[in-house]
């Protein structure tokens, strides 16, 4: 039972997974660190603490409008604005010298956190410099702002909104205990409500995160055609790829296993960019690289179109070279449905080809009939593939069968993260480890 073929599938299924998983976390970390993605959602949320949501109804048109812009912003670098926020508490809060200077650099404009105690002190400092007389005692100075709701926004005067102003006045009434001051108090509920709100920005940032890898798994699945259905049948039917992969997982944990660090993510910062890009191309060249020749994965793009030469010798058109985890040169069998589309494919490219090139040859012709492309063609079986070619041949490939599910499966499977696929693999090497024979 437990050296059975499922268990050797399973385990080269969730294998594949987790190298996967992996690339596409750390693609998302790069991602989210290029283009400031805690930065944006922080800033986001502190402007819907400090500023009343203007955005009406549920499910107004302002509300979708936000959403969709929201998700095109992200990959817009952090120091452009396409809009001219006015002035308002948020607006003013951001401007104060102690959160403006957090940013790293004129890219890394705005900070991606900010301690919860230079929050309340920077709203204190904003009430303080907005009263009338600069003589007055910090607590007359809090209290005649939150009287009035008004606060200086750079040059001009703004107001708190309404509802932002009722909830800070409820703060400011709050009695202070005998130990404590007035403003000590009032600091102390903002650091509260400070707190209370990052505990949903995490939340809503691994939610972010997660729908965001979601699409980024399927992207990297259909580059790589990592389809789950196809991938388990060739596990399935050929012996030597499922040994390989169950060894090539037992010796990846072994040697990159214990690195937690790596399985769990890397933190966003400027500094972490360079690492996390060299990573990316370390991943791309050791971990994804063996598992995808012992599988023989990818599209298998031919370089010409002399496979539908009916006049070409005989070959191994139905194998692929690949390389076993020694090194050594040997052919993996794919399945025969897996070559007569890979024919497919590239009968409908040169068709393709065969269509844009033939009403150029035949224009000053009288007479055009379509239904002769396939007697006279003049592209050459010899004539190579270029770049519109090979992407029509992957579209092709994806648009085929069951194709596009084996993808979405995959994407579903990369969605769920490096750390579950990691624990999962741990559990099932273990559970084959303990069936062996002493």
């Amino acid at each position: 039972m437990f050296g059975s073929p499922v268990l050797d599938i399973a385990i080269g299924l969730i294998f594949i997974f987790l190298i996967y998983s992996l690339l596409a976390t750390t693609v998302m970390e790069l991602l989210a660190s290029i283009f400031g993605l805690r930065a944006r959602l922080l800033r986001s949320t502190i402007y819907r603490m400090l500023n009343d949501d203007q955005r009406g109804k549920p499910w107004s048109f302002m509300r979708f409008k936000k959403g969709i812009i929201s998700v095109i912003c992200f990959f817009v670098p952090p120091r452009w604005s396409w809009f001219k926020d006015d002035p308002s508490l948020a607006w003013a809060f951001y401007n104060m010298p102690g959160i403006k200077y957090l940013g790293l650099n004129n890219w890394f404009k705005r900070p991606s956190y900010i301690n919860p105690e230079r929050f309340s002190k920077t709203i204190c400092d904003i009430l303080k410099e907005s009263a009338t007389e600069g003589n007055k005692h910090d607590e007359e100075a809090i209290s005649e702002i939150l009287e009035s709701g008004e606060i200086k926004c750079g040059e001009i005067s703004c107001r708190i909104d309404p509802e932002t102003h009722r909830f800070l006045r409820s703060l400011w009434a709050e009695k202070p205990t005998e130990t404590q001051s007035h403003e000590e108090k009032f600091r102390q509920l903002l650091v509260d409500w400070y707190n209370e709100t990052m505990e949903l920005l995490i939340g809503r940032y691994k939610r972010r995160m997660q729908y965001n890898t979601l699409v980024l798994g399927f992207t990297i699945a259909v580059v790589f055609n990592v389809n789950t259905i196809e991938i388990a049948s060739r596990l399935s039917t050929n012996d030597d790829a499922r040994k390989a992969m169950v060894q090539l997982a037992g010796s990846w944990i072994e040697s990159k296993g214990t690195d937690t660090s790596r399985i769990n993510g890397q933190p966003d910062s400027a500094a972490s960019v360079n690492k996390l890009a060299d990573e990316v191309i370390t991943m791309l060249k050791e971990d994804i690289r063996t598992p995808n020749n012992l599988l023989a994965l990818g599209y298998g793009i031919p370089d010409d179109f002399q496979a539908l030469n009916p006049l070409a010798k005989p070959g191994h058109a139905s194998n692929d070279k690949i390389a076993d985890t020694s090194g050594h040169m040997k052919e993996i069998l794919i399945s025969k449905r897996d070559s007569i589309e890979r024919m497919q494919c590239l009968q409908k490219v040169y068709d393709r080809r065969c269509k844009l090139i033939k009403p150029k040859i035949v224009s000053s012709a009288l007479s055009f009939n379509p239904k002769d492309l396939s007697r006279d063609c003049a592209v050459s079986y010899s004539d190579k593939l270029n770049l519109s070619d090979r992407i029509a041949f992957v579209f092709y490939r994806v648009n085929t069968n069951y194709a596009f599910f084996g993808l979405l499966l995959t994407a579903i499977a990369i969605s769920f993260g490096a750390p579950f696929w990691f624990d999962l693999l741990n559990k099932v090497v273990k559970i084959k480890n303990e069936g062996k024979k002493p």
